[in-house]
């Protein structure tokens, strides 16, 4: 199969998958609309990338945070203009899973847990002509919701398979630049 493809099978099916776009092309128009809006620059874009790039090779532990050169992303050539490969997360297979237990025994499991505190859906509409493509109001409103505003998290694993739209994430979310962002490697 075909990744991108399938995923314009979930677009409306009226107005927007008969256009023919897949996700790299409506990820370009977004990442397009936020630059000429002034919202994030290629550097912005290009910053999300190295530090997700250093973090999974500390990870790894074949190099060090910081030897990821920014400028030498922007010099790389466009898959879809604005967005350049470092900029599009690669088609792997990919998987995550969580361990639930009572707070006894994830005490008895892991050294410090993490804590559900609360949990929330929102869903934006999915006509694109409907919505600012640079905003995700569901993630702020469920964000809200469940935390009350309080924005002080010491960790925050987004999902954001697109650089531009961790930038979209952070500011809906409120995070500040001491959270760490995506310590996995994004």
């Amino acid at each position: 199969g075909n990744l991108r493809r399938t995923l314009s099978l979930q677009l409306d099916p009226y107005l927007v998958a008969p256009l023919g776009v897949d996700s790299l092309a409506l990820a370009g128009l977004q990442a397009r609309m936020g630059l000429d809006a002034g919202k994030w620059t290629d550097r912005d874009m290009a910053e999300v990338a190295a530090r997700s790039y250093a973090t999974a090779k500390d990870n790894a532990k074949s190099q060090r945070s910081g030897d990821v050169d920014v400028d030498a992303l922007l010099d790389n050539p466009y898959v879809a203009d604005p967005l350049r490969k470092h900029d599009c997360a690669p088609i792997t297979d990919g998987a995550a899973a969580i361990v639930l237990a009572s707070g006894d025994r994830a005490r008895e499991l892991c050294e410090n847990p993490a804590w559900i505190t609360g949990i929330e859906h929102r869903a934006d509409s999915p006509n694109l002509g409907a919505v600012d493509l640079t905003t995700a109001p569901s993630a702020r409103a469920a964000a809200q919701a469940v935390t009350g505003g309080d924005t002080a998290f010491d960790v925050a694993e987004l999902h954001a398979p697109f650089t531009h739209q961790e930038l979209i994430l952070r500011e809906e979310l409120g995070l500040g630049d001491s959270t760490v962002i995506n310590p996995s490697g994004g």
